[in-house]
């Protein structure tokens, strides 16, 4: 079925030539990597408005900010092993180093516990501190500890999702790190809200969904790799190496995560509340093209990663612009939809909302340009340029704050829409410029 579709494609003339075998490999992987995402975002949906139909408003604000806090703190507890161990893994994998492989992964388990830790019994003491000072809402604190224990068991499932993604079983990583959560949540919430257990019955709902979702992803890993148990652990790299390999990682994804929500969170000081609905309910609607490029580069990022190891500089660009081509293949007619129809699009979410046209216009034609030249930020922490991406979102960071602080009391959700994208497109075009530099060749079309 695959071939034939690949085949379909290939009569395109823009993508023509593109399918190779390493090509059939990023299809294959980005389509599995889009369909789990598609079921974890249904499922995400659904335990929303499960949550706001049995415990209102207030109760959905409630667990939103306890789960975002404990989001936030699995990213720091990681410490960027997802993308070290990623890059590392990958090579091992492809030179057949069984031991190397064993070894880093039982290394990242333990470091990342460790750190996890730390950062749950820091979370459990700040949060009658969170609760009461900076949320102002004293019910918060007892949730705020309890979905805290779901930290360790959402740090390691995201190591071993990342391990599966190295050795190239994307299948299982799509379901570890994208659907089993959001799917066992999905079903244990609204059980435990029918039988009246309240917000807290919701929240150990999700911790236990994260623990289980931790067995599963052991599990397929067990199946994905049986020769490793026979194989004594031997890891290329020591431990206090692997941290500070990790550290430039480490700020980026702690940077990307805050980049992902400051400018909503401006947009509340500013603005009322229904700007700040309007605003993501458009860049709810724009990221669902993101999933074409993150899908994508879950499966290209390993081949990177093994191509730059073995000096295939010029595999690295062919698989690049080709996977560019297919990116903007797939998300162009909607996002061009979205440019010449918002009022319409926007109409989806309620005629309150076809106020946001031009906003969802601005993030549309952003998500666009971001699409063809996004790549490099991967392909740089693949091949070893963590410093470069992290010194990139630094200062992207500091340009959305800064343009948002400038244009959101004014403009609105159209000002913070235009900061979000000038950052984006700021950070996608610096990471092309690093590339060049650094590795000497492009990845965009031109």
């Amino acid at each position: 079925m695959m071939d034939r579709v690949l085949r379909l494609f290939d009569r395109v003339g823009f993508l023509r030539g593109v399918f190779d075998h390493h090509m059939r490999e990023v299809v294959s992987g980005a389509v599995i990597a889009v369909i789990w995402r598609v079921l974890g975002a249904a499922a995400q949906f659904v335990i929303v408005v499960v949550i706001a139909r049995f415990l209102g408003a207030g109760g959905l604000g409630l667990y939103t900010i306890a789960v975002l806090l404990c989001f936030i703190a699995s990213t720091v507890s990681r410490i960027g092993f997802d993308q070290t161990l990623l890059r590392i893994m990958a090579v091992c994998a492809e030179r057949g180093e069984l031991a190397e492989l064993k070894g880093i992964y039982r290394n990242g388990l333990v470091i990342t516990m460790a750190a996890a830790l730390a950062v749950t019994a820091v979370l459990f003491l700040a949060a009658p501190l969170l609760a009461d000072i900076v949320f102002r809402h004293h019910d918060l604190a007892p949730l705020i500890r309890l979905l805290a224990l779901s930290i360790i068991p959402f740090s390691l499932l995201n190591i071993t999702a990342t391990a599966l993604q190295a050795v190239k079983k994307i299948q299982y990583s799509s379901i570890v790190q994208i659907g089993a959560v959001p799917l066992l949540n999905c079903l244990l919430l609204f059980l435990a809200l029918s039988y009246g257990f309240g917000i807290k019955g919701a929240a150990w709902t999700y911790v236990i969904s994260t623990v289980a979702a931790l067995y599963v992803g052991i599990r397929l890993w067990n199946r994905a790799m049986p020769g490793l148990a026979d194989v004594t652990a031997r890891s290329p790299m020591p431990v206090g190496g692997l941290v500070t390999a990790s550290m430039p990682n480490a700020w980026t994804a702690i940077m990307v995560v805050t980049m992902v929500q400051v400018d909503t969170l401006i947009l509340g000081i500013f603005r009322p509340v229904d700007d700040v609905g309007m605003y993501n309910a458009a860049l709810r609607l724009v990221s669902l093209a993101g999933f074409v490029l993150v899908s994508i580069n879950m499966t290209i990022m390993p081949k990177f990663a093994a191509m730059y190891e073995a000096g295939n500089f010029e595999g690295i660009r062919r698989i690049a612009k080709h996977s560019t081509r297919l990116i903007l293949f797939v998300v162009a007619p909607p996002l061009l939809l979205c440019m010449i129809a918002p009022d319409y699009i926007m109409l989806i979410f309620g005629s309150r909302f076809n106020g946001a046209g031009t906003t969802l216009v601005i993030l549309a034609a952003g998500q666009l340009a971001y699409s063809a030249i996004g790549m490099a930020m991967q392909l740089l922490i693949m091949t070893r340029k963590e410093t470069a991406v992290r010194n990139i979102m630094f200062a992207s960071l500091f340009v959305n704050v800064a343009l948002s602080f400038a244009l959101a009391p004014v403009y609105g959700a159209k000002g913070v829409a235009m900061a979000h994208v000038v950052a984006y497109a700021l950070s996608g075009l610096a990471c092309q410029y690093a590339v060049k530099r650094h590795i000497g060749i492009t990845t965009h079309l031109f």
